[in-house]
């Protein structure tokens, strides 16, 4: 697996949806190991890649453009953006063909503004539902593709998502020659019978595999399995208020802004979570709350108010369920707590990783002109309630993905009971300890040339799964799946992240990598001072914010069952911040906006510092498979 490094910059009109995030593509480069590709898509085009899921999909045929592939072992496709690419399934010297759909693939932004930002697209069969590159709309029965996929599957299951893919076959291929015509993408729409029908001289040909011991039903829960995932990542609702005239000439802001029912009082929030790979949320938020005339409104930096004017008060993720419906849409359980009441995301369509609130903001998201229609019901809008649960107000937000992660974790990598042999030691779950500093560079604490003060050590296990939690007693003991308390003691444990994606890194002899995520969320604020969890409260790693910044980073676990594992940052951070993790502090660092210099001094080597150690536990000790 090629490790790749791509940091994505987003130009000025998309930073006026959702300010300069880090964009990060963690999806590798994909393989070219068939005959069946003949062109590759040439950056003059300004490719665009994709993770085509059930589960990812490795080796499903595509062409888009004068581009032909095929999907690479990490279900991973590349299309010049605003092309149509046909998926289908071909052996390399074939006659015969499949063709499972078609799909537009477009990227956030417009050639015509030229501020196109290339994002990863996830593409699932419910995608292709409907022919693209016609006004027509061909409903396809969703479960004849999914069990057409998951039959061809020469890569098993597990009850593991994180490592489950289908992989198709090229020899297998070769069996659609024995159809008598091209599978249609109108014929997936026939009953499972006459679709089972039609494909039975090729699974003739396929000595254990079969279609029709495949259920609706068995396919379907297969694929709802593996949709939480699709939605993984970092997200930010950034404190950038600036306005436009939408089409209608009325003024919005970007960000997340309100005016207060009958008031010149005016609300902005800030967000920056995760959302891990079982869907849930991991993140703080903050408020600024003053006063604004018309004249304010239409001639201050409404920013200097805000963020530079008044202190933020905490809101907190009132929920770790999941946020968003598989679709994208928010749910009604996307509510974040506050001292004064509650704030709530009542609309917003996630789509390629970004709700845009107005008219205005959505048009350039998603490169449409003034005369496109949109569908508002797609839009960001949210409310704050009072303490009496009325709304005091109806507000906008943008909200944008700045950090992907793959669906995928190659199995060669991440080794869990459910993929080793027997006699052979999985990896994970792994449990670790971090040695935080802070960013103290007094005398007292090292000096210029030194590490800071001790800030605390932090405990985790990195679950089988791919997601990331803490471990306070630093005991390794399991958790309870849905609870997660500890199963030896009273500890309650809580979500910290997830495993952005896996790579090797060829300059260091294929060595593997781990690129974790994490964030400590507002729990930690209700903790007594003498617990060093308390101290964490607002740190991330992994990620960047829009405001404080932040690195990427990676852990070695090549040596990991010797109980040496080492953590550091990815290669294109290392130039600009050397070797040595930085941690940040989201809420400290906001909160310092407003303050007086001399707050600001005091409170400098609490924004960010260094992890200057990381270990294995010495209570980590896997088993070998029975």
């Amino acid at each position: 697996m090629k490790l790749t490094y791509r940091l994505l910059a987003l130009p000025a009109l998309i930073a006026l949806l959702s300010a300069c995030g880090e964009g990060s593509n963690t999806l590798t480069d994909p393989k070219i190991s068939e005959a069946e590709t003949t062109t590759t898509c040439q950056d003059k085009d300004f490719c665009i890649s994709g993770q085509f899921v059930d589960e990812p999909v490795v080796g499903l045929n595509y062409i888009c453009n004068l581009v032909e592939g095929i999907t690479d072992d990490d279900g991973v496709f590349t299309c010049p953006n605003n092309s149509v690419a046909t998926f289908f399934l071909k052996s390399a010297t074939g006659n015969r063909k499949i063709i499972i759909g078609k799909y537009r693939v477009r990227t956030l932004g417009s050639d015509a503004n030229s501020n196109l930002v290339k994002i990863n697209l996830i593409v699932t069969p419910e995608d292709l539902l409907t022919s693209t590159d016609s006004n027509s709309s061909m409903p396809v029965q969703l479960s004849n593709v999914l069990r057409l996929l998951q039959a061809l599957d020469s890569d098993g299951t597990t009850n593991n998502n994180t490592i489950n893919r289908i992989v198709i076959d090229p020899k297998d291929k070769k069996a659609i020659d024995k159809l008598s015509a091209d599978v249609q993408v109108s014929d997936f729409a026939k009953t499972a019978g006459q679709f089972d029908d039609l494909l039975k001289p090729m699974f003739d040909e396929l000595a254990g595999k079969s279609i029709s011991t495949i259920t609706e039903s068995q396919a379907l829960a297969r694929y709802h399995a593996s949709l939480p995932t699709i939605h993984g990542g970092v997200y930010e609702v950034v404190p950038n208020v600036a306005s436009v005239i939408n089409s209608d000439s009325s003024q919005t802001f970007n960000g997340m802004f309100g005016r207060f029912n009958s008031s010149d009082l005016h609300s902005m929030a800030a967000m920056f979570f995760l959302i891990d790979r079982e869907g849930k949320a991991i993140g703080n938020a903050l408020e600024w709350q003053n006063t604004f005339t018309t004249e304010q409104l239409n001639n201050d930096l409404v920013q200097r108010r805000l963020l530079f004017g008044v202190a933020p008060t905490y809101l907190d993720f009132n929920s770790t369920e999941t946020m968003f419906e598989n679709n994208g849409k928010v749910k009604s359980n996307f509510i974040l707590d506050s001292a004064t009441g509650k704030i709530k995301l009542t609309q917003g369509t996630l789509q390629k990783g970004t709700i845009a609130g107005s008219d205005k903001f959505y048009r350039n998201a998603y490169g449409l002109t003034e005369t496109d229609s949109i569908d508002s019901t797609k839009l960001g809008v949210w409310q704050r309630l009072g303490t009496d649960n009325l709304v005091q107000l109806t507000g906008a937000y943008n909200m944008q993905r700045n950090r992907d992660i793959n669906m995928y974790l190659d199995a060669s990598i991440w080794k869990t009971i459910d993929n080793v042999t027997v006699g052979e030691k999985p990896v994970f779950p792994l449990h670790l300890k971090l040695t935080l500093r802070d960013g103290d560079r007094t005398a007292a604490c090292g000096g210029s040339t030194g590490n800071g003060c001790l800030l605390g050590e932090m405990g985790i296990s990195i679950l089988g799964n791919g997601n990331i939690i803490t471990d306070r007693d630093n005991n390794c003991s399991a958790v309870d799946a849905l609870t997660l308390q500890d199963s030896s003691t009273a500890m309650q444990e809580h979500r910290l992240g997830l495993v952005a994606t896996v790579l090797r890194d060829n300059t260091q002899k294929a060595v593997p990598l781990i690129a974790p995520l994490m964030m400590v969320g507002s729990w930690a604020r209700q903790l007594p001072n003498t617990d060093t969890w308390s101290k964490f409260y607002g740190i991330y790693m992994g990620a960047s914010s829009g405001f404080p910044g932040g690195t990427k980073v990676q852990i070695d676990i090549s040596r990991v069952l010797d109980k040496i594992v080492k953590m550091q940052h990815q290669p294109d951070e290392q130039e600009s911040f050397g070797v040595t993790p930085v941690w940040t502090n989201y809420v400290k660092s906001m909160q310092s906006y407003s303050m007086s210099a001399t707050d600001k001094t005091a409170i400098k080597p609490a924004l960010s510092g260094l992890v200057s150690n990381v270990q294995v536990q010495s209570c980590y000790n896997p088993q070998p498979k029975q």
